[in-house]
């Protein structure tokens, strides 16, 4: 027959193994993860702009060194749209800051007019 301290062993050993692999995964988080730098820095990567098409769809500008790309990036997978080759960072700023204080409708009708 099992006994209560039976139990209770096989409880502890449980508790210790989950420990264990707690601790294996907390480490290699750390010294593994940073090994890349935190925000892909060691690879000079930033994701510039981002733009909502549907539900999980997105259109992203990223610049990776001194080169610039458009993604197309979906819930499963992430497509080369076209390499930016005359992509300016400054005017990207620009039209930021136009667009600051302005309402979808303002936005909208900057856009149409133009």
């Amino acid at each position: 027959m099992i006994s209560s301290g039976d139990i209770a062993f096989v409880f502890f050993i449980l508790l210790l193994l989950m420990g264990i692999m707690y601790s294996l995964l907390f480490l290699a988080k750390k010294y593994l993860y940073n090994q890349g730098g935190k925000n892909g820095s060691q690879l000079n990567m930033q994701v510039l702009a981002t733009q909502t098409l549907m539900p999980k769809k997105f259109l992203s500008i990223v610049r990776v060194s001194d080169k610039f790309f458009l993604l197309g990036i979906s819930e499963h997978s992430i497509n080369l749209i076209d390499k930016l080759d005359d992509f300016s960072v400054e005017d990207l700023e620009l039209q930021k800051n136009e667009r600051k204080g302005l309402s979808f409708f303002e936005q909208f009708k900057k856009r149409v007019d133009e």
